[in-house]
């Protein structure tokens, strides 16, 4: 006889539990940040599951950005983050204005608690006008 769905879900839910306090904190953040890096180098609207996962292309917007735009960007990181990656908190997200015309830089701070220890986690956003992402750890 097979399991039932919902047993198996529950059975997975779990491991996923008991194999968080097995982690120690530098493979959190790995995975925290990777998920991130997947997050945002999906385009919005490709998910057949949920239209609303992926960040939206703002590859148009280096012919010429201005503050609006860089605003809009940050919103749209602010509320992927908030809405997907649950294992962070007090997420804040800040434009760095760097002297490179490649891409547009931005930083997300937060926390995440493990063993009942709250954990910041910085992150530099790279945006490049391939519409590519990339995340570097501070």
């Amino acid at each position: 006889m097979q399991e039932r769905l919902l047993k198996k879900i529950s059975r997975w839910e779990r491991a996923l539990d008991t194999s968080i306090e097995i982690l120690d904190v530098n493979e959190l953040t790995d995975s925290i940040r990777d998920d991130l890096e997947k997050l945002y180098n999906t385009r919005k609207g490709t998910v057949l599951t949920d239209s609303d996962f992926g960040l939206q292309d703002f590859g148009q917007l280096f012919n010429g950005y201005a503050e609006p735009e860089i605003e809009n960007i940050q919103k749209s990181l602010l509320m992927l983050t908030k809405n997907y990656e649950k294992r962070l908190s007090s997420v804040s997200i800040q434009y760095n204005e760097t002297k490179n015309s490649d891409n547009l830089c931005f930083i997300v701070s937060a926390e995440f608690n493990h063993n009942d220890q709250d954990i910041n986690f910085t992150v530099n956003v790279n945006l490049f006008g391939d519409g590519s992402v990339t995340l570097d750890m501070m």
